[in-house]
């Protein structure tokens, strides 16, 4: 898009500051959301609506906002509140409150609801409390409980189920993967036995992504254990993948054997095997490891926790966060390209705060409604005025 003329719309990457200073980034990309298209180009705004408050949740949906929960450092209390902004009417609402007050819990969008899990209802305590909302009825629903309590950890989706991984349980990290599918009636339980069930160690404060049916799991805080009994948070700079659901062909090819010779049997009535034949074998997704650890796949350049993560095309673009190390957000941003399987600097952003950072994409249009009435009777005053030299009108 090039933006011009009423009607038209760009798409932007917006990052959300969550540590309360209320700073919003963006930056065009393209219409398929691939690429970023000039990062010099850098927007930042400050957001009343989310200053002030720290540790929310940001999702979108229908290209609609939503801002949950978080944490009010002026009235000292977590919220339940949900405001939605609509870049179409460039306007907020109020919706529901959540039927629980939380703050640093995880949120996805998930088919056409929202659901949010776990968190800290009080300072340090953790929930297992889930529920789920209906914007088509502006109502939230029970929808069971997670296993154990959770704050801090993160979430994404594949193909409608929804994963969950690592966190903590009140000052403990965990190392577990959940899944929410709600049209397989599947309610908050661990993978299939056959799977490896836990992450290669426990993490909280961590990014998920998607890319191709793919689960990736960036940076975040692991504790590091003393013989003395001492422990330490390090912020991690590693990545580790996961694939849920392994295709039946990639399983066949890695297990099939080598073809026949020419002189040998093919089968028993001397025909090649049919490729339909191998669609309708049982799938067997423990021949091949789901998991792809950080064998062969390099460290991120800047170690990060509380990040920002989403993918373009094939690459994973990941904002800010902080080093335990420095203390300091990280302003470097760079990607991982899933297909090339390594790291590169991308750009950095020099101003601002990026402690705690969300990212997400929207749809804006490059006039907003309540001004396009507006510019159309300018651009009408502006004809009258070419045609009538002399006249000028003032608003």
């Amino acid at each position: 898009m090039n933006g011009e003329g009423p009607g038209r719309y760009e798409h932007r990457l917006f990052i959300l500051n969550r540590y309360g200073t209320g700073e919003v980034f963006s930056m065009k990309v393209s219409a398929m959301r691939t690429t970023i298209l000039d990062h010099r180009i850098t927007k930042r705004q400050i957001w009343e609506k989310i200053k002030n408050i720290t540790d929310f949740e940001a999702v979108v949906l229908d290209n609609c906002l939503y801002i949950l929960g978080g944490y009010d450092n002026i009235g000292k209390e977590h919220l339940n509140r949900v405001i939605c902004y609509n870049p179409e009417l460039d306007s907020w609402d109020i919706r529901a409150p959540m039927l629980n007050s939380r703050s640093k819990f995880s949120a996805a969008a998930v088919q056409d609801t929202i659901v949010v899990s776990g968190g800290e209802k009080i300072p340090g305590k953790s929930t297992a409390a889930a529920e789920i909302y209906v914007p088509k009825t502006d109502t939230w629903l029970r929808t069971g409980m997670l296993p154990e309590p959770r704050h801090n950890h993160a979430a994404a989706v594949i193909n409608g189920a929804l994963y969950t991984s690592g966190g903590k349980c009140n000052d403990q990290p965990e190392d577990n993967i959940w899944i929410f599918d709600k049209l397989a009636r599947v309610t908050w339980q661990d993978l299939d036995e056959d799977y490896p069930q836990y992450l290669n160690k426990p993490i909280y404060k961590h990014c998920m992504v998607t890319v191709k049916r793919r689960l990736y799991f960036i940076g975040g805080i692991r504790y590091k254990y003393y013989q003395d009994g001492r422990k330490e948070c390090i912020s991690l700079d590693t990545i580790q993948s996961f694939q849920p659901y392994v295709p039946l062909r990639e399983v066949l090819d890695k297990t099939r054997p080598p073809p026949a010779l020419p002189d040998e049997p093919k089968d028993r009535d001397g025909q090649p095997p049919s490729d339909d034949d191998d669609e309708e074998r049982p799938l067997q997704a423990d021949i091949i490891s789901p998991w792809e650890f950080n064998e062969g796949i390099l460290p991120m350049k800047h170690a990060r926790h509380s990040a920002g993560a989403i993918a373009l095309g094939h690459r994973i673009y990941v904002f800010g966060g902080s080093c335990l190390g420095t203390n300091d957000d990280i302003r470097h941003v760079e990607f991982y390209d899933t297909e090339k399987r390594s790291w590169h600097e991308a750009f950095t952003i020099k101003k601002g705060d990026l402690h705690n950072v969300v990212c997400l994409f929207l749809k804006i249009p490059v006039i907003p409604q309540s001004e396009r009435a507006f510019e159309l009777k300018v651009e009408n005053a502006e004809k009258s005025n070419m045609l009538q030299p002399g006249k000028w009108i003032m608003w």
